[in-house]
């Protein structure tokens, strides 16, 4: 049985707002990513991920909280022990400024 407390609750704060328009943008950023990867680069990171993303990997890789401790507890030391690695984006979710990329 509903109460009015389960009514009144707030359904998808976060994408409320979002531009659909914005769908070729937010491509364009994934896209951009997924090169700077291949291209080994780290610290131009901050124009993809936030200062403030969580990364959150697999069992054993633990959480890495803001985009510092992505780039020393992850990315250094994974593109150390692995420099021929190389990220393929096998799927992609895009609506307007919101994307999620697996891969």
């Amino acid at each position: 049985m509903s109460t009015q407390k389960d009514l009144d609750c707030v359904i998808a704060p976060l994408t409320n707002d979002n531009d659909l328009s914005k769908r070729e943008a937010t491509k364009s950023v994934i896209e951009g990513m997924l090169k700077a990867l291949n291209r080994h680069e780290i610290n131009t990171m901050d124009k993809y991920f936030s200062q403030g993303f969580s990364w959150i990997g697999n069992t054993g890789c633990g959480v890495k909280k803001g985009l510092k401790a992505f780039q020393d507890g992850w990315q250094r030391p994974f593109q150390a022990s692995f420099s021929e690695k190389y990220a393929t984006d096998q799927a992609r979710l895009i609506d307007g400024e919101w994307a999620a990329s697996f891969g």
